[in-house]
């Protein structure tokens, strides 16, 4: 019944949607877009592109494509190489990071 389960379950994630954090509201009042595979959008582009590997039928490319291309445009290039912010704010979305050369 662990699919059920308040802690990692479908419980406690339908307990947790309708509540806003009113801090993280007040740091992102437009939202944030998090780059981690945990927490992140890292996480489903690695699902998408394992689902193929396990004889997963994925439909729509398009998603892996959008990912991908969302993530290049933030890429940060320095000296010891390519870095990603861990987050940005909902208002720079769709805004590229200042290219640290």
């Amino acid at each position: 019944m662990a699919e059920f389960d308040t802690i990692r379950g479908l419980a406690g994630l339908c307990a947790c949607l309708p509540r806003q954090d009113p801090s993280s509201a007040a740091l992102f009042p437009g939202g944030h877009g998090n780059f981690g595979l945990a927490h992140g959008i890292s996480g489903p582009l690695a699902l998408l592109a394992h689902a193929p590997r396990r004889g997963i039928a994925v439909d729509d490319h398009e998603a892996v494509g959008t990912i991908c291309a969302w993530l290049d445009s933030w890429r940060l290039d320095t000296p010891g190489g390519h870095r990603w912010p861990y987050m940005i704010p909902g208002t720079r979305r769709g805004q590229g990071p200042n290219k640290i050369v």
